[in-house]
């Protein structure tokens, strides 16, 4: 996966041989390294990393007969919108990368991919699910845009079955924090899941993603009274769920199911017994997958101590 770097370089944009002409090839990041959703961003980072870090250990990437490091040029977008199209304009502008990989949040790749898509700069989206993404690209022909994460609806179909099969519930309901993502989410899981489950009502909650104190929605999805809490919720936000859920005394009311970020080792770690999340549609720890897979997963815990995320594994490949 990392050495597709390394390959012909066909999806580079602008020509491959003038961006090396200051002898390395930049390849730009855009994702949260700072604010609510940093431990998102920093993970997708780091993923890239290690895959920058292995092309460069091989001798970098061959342009007409000679080899080039590659270099990571690191975009802020700091969660927000504006900051993710600031970013994304300063590295193909100033930085001159020769592509553009990254972007956790949905709403922060959709402001930004005219301006990637008027720049001919490829990018490839490693963790952005909203199904409107990959609309965008179809109905307006984006040929320099491609979609690797998973959208909503691989996610809420799968997750829908799991709760049918585990929960068998009368009533569900959904916190998210309010972002296109998670309303989108959300909106198809109301819409599908009683489907798969008979007589089963669906009720959404959300908050805003800067937000802490989750006492009234909290109130709120107590006075619904379900049976299964499936949470969306991401970065510090969710350990302040975790916190407040179990001090609540409501996990015995209840089974919390928590999307990809709560199976992952670093979460585990950082919450311990408060919550226990049955459910997670991460593979966080080391399995002897492929030959491929392993050196990945060893080099990302020994950069950060701990096992990737998917979406980190997403943005290494």
């Amino acid at each position: 996966a990392a050495m597709s770097l390394a390959s012909p370089l066909g999806l580079l944009g602008r020509d491959a041989a003038a961006a090396a002409a200051e002898s390395e090839i930049g390849i730009g990041f855009v994702g949260p390294v700072t604010g609510p959703f940093a431990e998102l961003g920093t993970a997708m980072r780091d993923g890239a990393l290690v895959a920058v870090e292995a092309v460069n250990a091989q001798g970098g990437v061959r342009i007409g007969g000679r080899s080039y490091p590659v270099k990571l040029v690191i975009g802020d977008e700091e969660s927000t919108p504006e900051r993710a199209v600031a970013a994304t304009r300063r590295l193909i502008e100033v930085d001159r990368v020769a592509g553009i990989l990254g972007y956790a949040i949905s709403t922060n790749l959709i402001a930004s991919m005219q301006l990637l898509q008027d720049s001919r700069i490829p990018m490839i989206d490693t963790s952005g699910r909203a199904d409107s993404i990959p609309k965008q690209i179809a109905e307006k022909k984006m040929d320099y845009l491609f979609q690797l994460s998973p959208t909503n609806k691989d996610f809420v179909d799968l997750h829908g079955a799991l709760i049918a099969h585990y929960g068998k519930p009368k009533r569900v309901a959904i916190l998210a924090f309010n972002t296109d993502f998670a309303r989108e989410y959300a909106g198809q899981a109301e819409n599908v899941w009683p489907k798969l489950m008979p007589g089963a009502e669906v009720r959404s909650f959300y908050v805003e993603a800067n937000k802490m104190d989750l006492q009234p929605e909290l109130l709120q999805i107590r006075r619904f009274d379900p049976q299964v809490l499936w949470v969306l919720l991401t970065g510090t936000q969710s350990y302040q769920f975790v916190d407040q859920f179990a001090a609540s005394g409501m996990v015995k009311r209840m089974l919390p199911l928590g999307d990809s970020i709560y199976g992952s080792e670093l979460f585990r770690s950082k919450t311990g017994a408060k919550v226990d999340y049955h459910m997670a549609n991460a593979i966080t720890d080391r399995k002897p997958l492929t030959d491929l897979t392993l050196p990945f997963y060893d080099a990302f815990k020994a950069k950060v101590g701990n096992n990737p995320p998917y979406y980190a594994v997403q943005t290494y490949d």
